[in-house]
């Protein structure tokens, strides 16, 4: 009797293990994936007088807090136009340790054949030894880039409603001629003002029309 409750002990703790093999450690793992709304860039290098330009995406990791500084991995989709190395480059790409959000900076480069058409940039996060790329996550990220008037990333929402009002190609065009013909997104917000005021009284001075309707500027002042 004695001997069948041993072995019958013995099972159950051997099955015990088993199962416990085959249940996954939650939370071992790390999952890295893009953060923010919007994973499509468009970029003109017509907006800034430089011939390189950093574009920022934002990354998020979730899981086990990083200890030590860790690499990730990127794949680039074989449809891509930029040529890699002369139109952009990726950084080292490292998450750090002690941050749960990073930023992956895209380095572009201005090229000749930008100012006759636009090239895009698609590329997937990938997993690795590191970081599991999840799909509850953004993985992809599609950059366009020309040297073609065009929607530069920092005319938003926010250069909408205070400074410049809605976009347009022809007041882009006077705004970098009689107004600030770099990277407006990057200013303090007093010399956003400065550089709005300027062209407001370009404006005033000189009435600009497109398609029939007098071109202004919500800035106040």
């Amino acid at each position: 009797m004695k001997r069948t409750i041993l072995l019958f002990l013995l099972a159950a703790l051997s099955f015990s293990s088993c199962n416990e093999k085959m249940i996954p450690e939650f939370g071992y793992d790390r999952y890295i994936y893009m953060d923010g709304d919007e994973q499509t860039f468009s970029f003109s290098f017509i907006s800034t007088t430089e011939d390189t330009y950093r574009l920022a995406i934002p990354l998020t990791f979730a899981g086990r807090p990083l200890t030590e500084d860790l690499t990730y991995a990127v794949s680039v989709d074989p449809s891509s136009t930029l040529i890699a190395g002369t139109e952009y480059e990726f950084p080292d790409l490292i998450f750090r340790k002690g941050y749960l959000k990073d930023t992956l900076y895209l380095t572009l480069h201005r090229t000749e054949r930008m100012s006759e058409n636009t090239f895009t940039l698609k590329f997937d996060l990938a997993s690795n030894e590191n970081f599991q790329a999840t799909q509850t996550g953004k993985l992809t990220a599609e950059v366009s880039v020309s040297d073609i008037l065009s929607q530069p990333l920092w005319w938003n929402q926010l250069v909408i409603d205070n400074y410049l009002g809605e976009y347009s190609d022809k007041k882009y065009e006077l705004f970098v001629q009689h107004g600030y013909a770099g990277d407006f997104g990057a200013l303090e917000a007093d010399m956003k003002y400065y550089y709005a005021m300027k062209f407001k009284m370009y404006l005033e001075s000189n009435p600009q029309y497109d398609n029939g309707e007098l071109i202004t500027v919500p800035v106040v002042g």
